[in-house]
């Protein structure tokens, strides 16, 4: 369990680390300890972290470039401080505060990342070289971003031009992957531009397996009847294969903005980017449709048939923000954001003929040929009444459309109003609050409200605590999917009537109330932060089991999720530093006293880092993530260790990050699908002026 003695004993050592960092000797490097980062996701305006009320993370350009990170997924797993599961085809998915990857919102530069219905693969599309750094709020953002920001936001800033001419050309190889980044930046007098591209080819992980063949559960060469004499004769009851768990994949991305100020009063950004990404893998079915009947003209499925699944995905975005400033004291922003993600997908088996079929194609088990677009227009206006006073009213209105294979949904509207003041009543004291109004496509809708103080207690200590409340109504999937997965199963929305669903089921919006509180201190040579949070959900929307075939969403009445989390940053001297972060999650279904699927208990990590040399740092990151409970049982706790090398400037222009991920080769659980135990990658980057 999280609240253990083992854990108390960890914050007493991190707290009496805080004390003795003050007679460590030596003058600090600036690399050491982070800067006070100037943020605009807390309150959607540029305020320094530290002044907000709630948790708030920044992984800096610096952290970036040092990462020979490939993508968004690497770089938040070297932060140590974010569990990301990283199992299977799936690709990365984020757990923030012990809350679902579904619950996170994704946006690039405040922008909605148009993708798969349930978030999977976008840590592993967006490439680490167009990053300038990521901002992240820990628990419900839902006052400024909406609905889809229960559980936190994710906010990906853009690197942007810079004066004159300057850019990079990255080339990486590793283990399983081989990738180049480009990018471009430059100006001419009130006009700048930018431009990337990127490719990254990556292998599978293949492991050879044995796939056990029935039906019914019953072995191929002891069914018995004449509908099933062609798969007996045809097929056996064993075959040694390749099964992957991880796609070959081949990822495109490319983009270019520009930007242009008209005058001191009026400026505008334009952004386009396209990405391209084809996968391919091998895996053993479920449960694979034959084209048998048995003796009452059902469909036969073969179970553990071996299949292949090929990806072709495609996305096209553009946006376009009209920045105006009439008053000195007032400033309207207006963003049109349109995106198309065409996705197409579809399993085979190389078992075609044995089960029946006339050609390949004509075996497809699985079709998901879909479209997906987005039109998005947001209007924020910010007037500051004086240097303490500062008040946001913003309005947002979102429509999607979405034809599919398993339901179409059209003009399909998010309308949303939004309020929030900061206001600084006292020298020392920070107030953040506000309210929001929200309507979703069926006609649900709420009110949620946030209210967040932060104190200045001393000059090396802040307290904060924070009020937020969360909203989110069912999605088009919840709501009308009816589409058999890659494995044979049947996923259902709640409004579907098929098969073993014979009714309509109600699907109310989910909501949660967040409180948390926490404290900051920072001195010369040290950074501590600690936060304690409680969230409670009521109408927890949830996928449930209808039968061993068959799955669909329920509410769930009441659940709730609390715990801590804290991280110490120590430089002990010019030359070294470390950082430990420390979490512990209690996620409950409190209708039956169950724990939440996939939240670890615990997450530990330790980050060492030494400079030799100015421009040479040797890094290491040790994590420790806690047991899990999934539907099949307990996932045992694991830990790995990462290693890294960043030599910058080794060579005019050149940096040079070699490092080894997992080197101890640690065993991992089998529940998260095999994993590589060793990883290695070098990159060499040049930078041009």
């Amino acid at each position: 369990m999280p609240y253990t003695l083992k854990s108390k004993y960890i914050f007493g050592a991190t707290l009496s680390l805080v004390l003795a960092s003050n007679t460590i000797a030596g003058e600090v490097s600036p690399q050491l300890l982070p800067v006070e980062e100037i943020v605009v996701i807390g309150t959607r305006t540029a305020v320094n972290v530290n002044d907000l009320p709630m948790q708030v993370s920044v992984i800096s350009a610096d952290d970036i470039d040092n990462s020979g990170a490939t993508n968004i997924s690497e770089i938040l797993t070297d932060s140590g401080e974010i569990y990301i599961r990283t199992s299977g085809s799936s690709g990365g998915r984020i757990t923030l505060r012990g809350m679902a990857h579904a619950d996170t919102l994704f946006l690039i530069d405040g922008m909605r990342i148009n993708g798969e219905l349930n978030k999977t693969y976008e840590l592993d599309r967006i490439p680490a070289g167009m990053i300038d750094r990521i901002e992240i709020v820990k628990g419900s953002a839902s006052l400024l971003y909406g609905s889809e920001a229960m559980g936190g936001v994710v906010n990906i800033i853009t690197r942007k031009d810079q004066n004159g001419f300057s850019g990079d050309v990255q080339l990486l190889h590793g283990a399983n992957r081989n990738g180049l980044d480009v990018n471009l930046f430059g100006s001419r007098g009130d006009t700048g531009y930018r431009l990337f591209a990127s490719q990254l080819e990556r292998d599978r992980f293949t492991q050879r397996e044995i796939a056990d063949l029935s039906v019914s559960k019953t072995a191929i060469s002891e069914l018995s009847g004449a509908h099933f004499a062609p798969l007996q004769a045809a097929l056996d009851d064993q075959y040694i294969v390749n099964r992957d768990y991880q796609d070959e994949m081949s990822l495109s991305n490319i983009g270019a903005g520009l930007n242009h100020r008209f005058s001191e009063t009026l400026g505008l950004d334009f952004n386009l980017s396209y990405m391209k990404e084809d996968k391919e893998r091998d895996f053993i079915s479920a449960n694979y449709q034959s084209n048998y009947l048995d003796n009452r003209d059902r469909t036969i499925l073969v179970q553990r048939l071996p299949s292949e699944q090929v990806d072709d995905n495609r996305r096209f975005s553009a946006a376009a923000s009209l920045d105006y400033a009439p008053l000195s004291q007032l400033d309207l922003r207006y963003t049109l954001f349109y995106s198309r993600y065409d996705k197409d997908t579809a399993a085979y088996t190389p078992f075609w003929q044995e089960v029946g079929y006339e050609s390949r194609d004509a075996s497809i088990s699985n079709l998901d040929q879909s479209t997906t677009e987005y039109l998005n227009h947001d209007l924020l206006g910010t007037w500051t009444f004086s240097a303490s006073s500062r008040l946001l009213v913003g309005g947002e209105h979102r429509s999607i459309e979405r034809e599919a294979e398993s339901f179409s949904v059209s003009d399909g509207s998010h309308k949303a109003l939004f309020v929030q003041h900061e206001y600084q009543p006292l020298e020392r004291l920070n107030l953040v609050y506000g309210a929001r109004h929200e309507s979703d496509p069926v006609g649900e809708s709420a009110t949620s409200v946030s209210l967040g103080a932060s104190y200045e207690l001393t000059d090396t200590l802040r307290l904060k605590t924070n009020y937020s409340e969360g909203f989110r109504s069912a999605d088009p999937e919840e709501l009308y999917i009816n589409q058999f997965n890659i494995n044979g199963r049947q996923l259902v929305g709640a409004a579907v009537i098929d098969g073993s669903k014979t009714e309509a089921w109600i699907l109310r919006p989910e909501t949660s109330e967040t409180i948390e509180a926490g404290i900051l201190s920072i001195g010369d040579r040290y950074r501590f932060e600690l936060f304690g949070f409680d969230t409670r959900f009521h109408d927890r929307i949830s996928r449930t089991r209808l039968d061993s075939t068959t799955t669909t969403y329920e509410n769930i009445e009441r659940s709730r999720i609390k715990g801590y989390e804290g991280s110490l940053t120590v430089a002990m001297n010019d030359r070294l530093s470390g950082r430990l972060t420390y979490a512990g999650t209690d996620a409950k279904n409190q209708t039956d006293n169950s724990s939440i699927f996939r939240t670890p208990e615990s997450l530990t990590s330790l980050r060492l880092s030494y400079f030799p040399l100015s421009n040479l740092e040797l890094r290491s990151i040790t994590k420790h993530t806690g047991k899990q409970v999934d539907a099949d049982g307990d996932i045992p706790s694991f830990s790995t260790t990462n290693i890294k090398l960043i030599y910058n400037n080794f060579a005019r222009n050149l940096d040079l990050a070699f490092g080894v991920d997992n080197v101890l080769r640690q065993n991992l659980p089998e529940q998260l699908g095999a994993i590589r135990k060793s990883n290695y990658y070098v990159s060499v980057k040049y930078n041009f002026f």
